[in-house]
């Protein structure tokens, strides 16, 4: 039972700490796009 929460604590933790890396990516993958865009039109 403790080991299975902390388990499950340890992986909580790094979803949170990949989330922002997630998130800045999403950033300039979207950033990326409208550069694109401005060059295709």
């Amino acid at each position: 039972m403790n080991e299975k929460m902390l388990v499950q604590k340890k992986i909580t933790a790094k979803f949170y700490s990949l989330t922002p890396e997630i998130y800045n990516l999403r950033l300039v993958f979207g950033i990326v796009i409208t550069e694109f865009k401005k060059f295709i039109i």
